[in-house]
């Protein structure tokens, strides 16, 4: 990273933003934080302020402009996100953002790669990479007539990283429990991932790579 007058991190995950934090500051670096005002406090010796922003939907604009106020105010000229829903904030207004500050993420459509299930399904496949059965199940009406289709136990996930959801994933063993979710919110559908259940060791691998 060029050498800059001050940092802003856009989140409230304490252990991603003082992980981040902390190298910034040994090399003499201004760091400062911003979040939504209902998250918990981000505590961190390596940060110089904590800001709030207001409790506003990420697609409204107020809440961009709020955000270049601070790095105006805390003296930031990068921008920093530090979680899924900010990477998803950064993508969604790119434009405002990278006109205000210097946004040290990938461009919006390669956020959107990882962020979006269904984007990320369709580059594995086309990769040749095994991937689980999913199942389009976009309404009640859809489950019930692929309900001889579908292999139980499922797993179901938001399809978006980037959107607060509920849960991060859940289990449902049978047809009955999954008509159930369905018949409780008709929009199920529209903002979940239903998959065949794999079983194996789930392992993660996080990679920090440049070109």
């Amino acid at each position: 990273m060029q050498k800059s007058r001050g940092v802003l991190l856009l989140g409230d995950e304490p252990r991603v933003v003082a992980s981040i934090a902390r190298p910034l500051a040994r090399r003499g670096t201004p760091v400062h934080v911003a979040h939504a005002a209902d998250a918990p406090a981000v505590r961190s010796r390596s940060l110089r302020s904590e800001r709030w922003l207001p409790n506003l939907p990420a697609s409204d604009t107020r809440v961009v402009d709020a955000v270049i106020e601070v790095a105006r105010a805390t003296d930031c000229d990068v921008l920093i996100p530090c979680n899924d829903s900010t990477l998803g904030f950064v993508a969604t207004h790119e434009a405002a953002l990278r006109a205000a500050l210097r946004v040290e993420a990938p461009r919006a459509e390669v956020i959107r790669r990882v962020l979006d299930k269904d984007q990320t399904l369709r580059i594995a496949k086309e990769c040749g990479i095994a991937v689980p059965r999913s199942y389009p199940l976009r309404d009640r009406e859809t489950l019930a007539r692929l309900a001889g289709e579908i292999r139980y136990p499922v797993v179901v996930k938001p399809t978006r990283k980037s959107v607060e959801a509920a849960f991060k994933v859940r289990y449902y063993p049978d047809h009955a429990s999954l008509d159930a979710e369905f018949a409780r919110d008709a929009g199920f559908g529209e903002h979940h991932l239903v998959q065949e259940f794999c079983p194996g060791d789930g392992v993660g691998i996080g990679v920090l790579m440049r070109k």
